[in-house]
């Protein structure tokens, strides 16, 4: 048999004929005169499973121990492939190195995925043994085969105890090592970051003291389950041993969000759990480091973020910290400021301020601009830089600004109701609330439920909100059939495209306060306003300039034709009260007439 042919199938007509046999008789004489029979003898009952076949590896007999290894009767696996019987899903990748070795060693063994006759998987152990006559032609194979369950089984033990916990099941130091080390490779790669959170239970020894070791590995047990439904499938949680784990959360794209991770952490640690019949509540100190920041290897990640748990302990326990301290305090502000947000709704911090807007020819009262502001609960004024952007990113701004704009149209109606003259209401849609909430439906109940005309509010949106001009033009046109005035906020900062201009069902056009600053003593921002006020008048759009603050500045203005102006010359941003009281008088002073 050449080595470079394909391997023979049981109908080659090549090699030497055989007939199939079934199991040697086990009858056979055992007499020194009869060698053959004692060998038949051995044959069928050795221990261990084997089959003689023929130059072309097709059975040609098999012992009983085969027949119980396999589940193969001798009589139905007669003539047939060997390595069909026993590992067909191996054979086309076998035979090619079956012939190689054969031909070169006259012998092959090797490990094989084994199928019983029931289906059934059995790790097997192949030797086969080549039978040649004194020309050194093949004549048969021997082959014993091995049932290697029990080795691989203890393999597998052996694998498991040294790469997870015995108690916890969870993934030990050798494995978290392996994995952090993976985990920073893909994120070098894709260019996203991998937190590593390194916690220590507070006061675990008190609880091993006084209720027992048992009771001890048991809440182990419970908080490493809490940890496991904490996170992702795709993070890891390990046990470095005693009382400290590490969480590695990957794919992440803001600091923020591992920040929300560890306080959603110290919460699910935190709940109540019973011990030996005895409710307790955990607490936990979370140190966390961050790739590729400040190291890039997996022992400076785990050593940084041990390094901040301490911290944590230090802070009073319970509590997480970031391995850079600048980091550190950033993150935890803004997490201050996301979980405030979260509930200054339900408690009533939210107030609307209203910054009148005024017609430069007559200084006459045109509009109100509603601006959100905060009064936390601590008695802070959060400055609305500082938590509109987080609002945004977080989803919040969603109901914050239905709250808004529902409590303008009350407002507004109150006004009315109060025989006051009503002046149209402006309020600001982000971006993240004009695409993620049904915003004309949202308008619709406001006004019905507040009874007020759709001609007493008007919504202004930035030009980067419109960047994706087809789904901006449909939910333009939907408040646009409401009857709500419509105007492009900060324009010229953003996403300038001027087809959208004439696309876009908007009623006016506000110029920043950044061109109107320097006004008078830059000719750029003054050439820029200027051209924007005549561009809008050309297409029958009013300008609103926005932060007027000097006489010269509003001079500038009037000169130039704009309609509309609002800012600290005027008025800055008004409470409810003071805008009763103004729209009851009227007036701005000499300076804005």
């Amino acid at each position: 048999m050449s080595v470079s042919e394909p391997h023979p199938g049981c109908d080659d007509p090549s090699g030497p004929a055989s007939s199939p046999s079934t199991e040697a008789p086990a009858d056979a004489p055992a007499t020194s005169g009869e060698p053959l029979g004692l060998y038949a003898q051995a044959f069928e009952h050795c221990h261990e499973a084997i089959a003689i076949t023929d130059a072309r590896r097709c059975i040609v007999a098999v012992n009983r121990a085969f027949t119980t290894l396999t589940g193969h009767a001798a009589a139905a696996v007669a003539g047939q492939a060997l390595l069909d019987r026993v590992a067909p899903r191996r054979r086309p990748e076998l035979d090619a190195s079956l012939c190689t070795a054969l031909a070169l060693n006259g012998t092959w063994q090797g490990e094989l995925p084994g199928r019983r006759d029931d289906g059934s998987d059995c790790p097997l152990w192949l030797s086969l043994t080549e039978v040649r006559d004194a020309t050194g032609t093949p004549q048969h194979c021997i082959a014993i085969l091995l049932d290697i369950s029990e080795r691989k089984a203890n393999e597998a033990r052996i694998h498991y105890l040294a790469h997870f916990d015995a108690l916890t099941g969870l993934p030990n130091r050798v494995l978290l090592h392996q994995r952090l080390a993976r985990a920073t490779a893909r994120a070098r790669r894709a260019g996203w970051k991998v937190a590593v959170l390194f916690l220590d239970l507070d006061r675990f020894k008190t609880v091993n003291d006084s209720l027992g070791h048992d009771a001890g590995d048991q809440l182990l047990t419970e908080v490493a389950g809490r940890l496991r439904r904490s996170v992702r499938e795709e993070d890891t949680v390990a046990r470095l041993g005693g009382d400290e784990f590490v969480i590695v959360v990957e794919r992440l794209q803001r600091d923020m969000d591992v920040a929300l991770i560890a306080d959603k952490v110290l919460r699910v640690v935190g709940a109540p759990l019973t011990i030996a019949g005895h409710e307790l509540r955990v607490s936990t100190s979370i140190g966390i480091s961050l790739f590729p920041e400040p190291s890039a290897d997996a022992d400076a990640l785990i050593r940084n973020a041990d390094t901040a748990m301490y911290h944590a302990k230090q802070a009073g326990r319970d509590n997480f910290q970031f391995f850079s301290e600048d980091m550190n305090a950033r993150v935890l502000a803004r997490l201050t400021i996301e979980n405030g947000l979260r509930h200054a709704l339900e408690r009533g911090e939210f107030a609307i301020y209203y910054q009148p807007q005024v017609a430069l020819a007559d200084a006459r009262l045109t509009g109100l601009e509603a601006l959100l502001r905060w009064h936390a609960a601590d008695g802070t004024v959060v400055p609305p830089d500082r938590f509109v952007p987080i609002a945004e990113e977080s989803g919040l701004i969603v109901p914050i600004g239905e709250w808004a704009l529902r409590e303008a149209c009350r407002q507004a109606r109150r006004w009315r109701d109060a025989g006051l003259a009503t002046v149209p209401v402006a309020l600001n849609l982000s971006a993240v609330q004009f695409h993620r909430a049904e915003i004309a439906t949202v308008l619709h109940d406001a006004l019905w439920e507040s009874g007020l005309e759709p001609r007493h509010i008007a919504l202004e949106v930035t030009e980067s909100t419109l960047m994706d001009a087809d789904v901006a033009a449909a939910t333009l046109e939907q408040l646009h059939e409401l009857g709500v005035a419509l105007a492009i906020d900060d324009f010229g900062t953003g996403y300038s495209n001027l087809g959208y201009l004439k696309r876009f069902p908007i009623d006016r056009l506000k110029i920043d306060r950044s061109f109107v600053r320097d006004i008078v003593t830059d000719p750029n921002d003054a050439a820029i306003v200027c051209a924007v006020i005549r561009l809008a008048h050309t297409l029958g759009l009013r300008v609103v300039a926005e932060g007027v603050e000097t006489v010269e500045q509003l001079d500038f203005l009037r000169r130039q034709g704009c309609d509309e102006a609002q800012g600290y010359l005027f008025s800055p941003p008004l409470p409810e009260a003071a805008v009763t009281a103004l729209l009851q008088d009227g007036g701005f002073g000499p300076q804005a007439r």
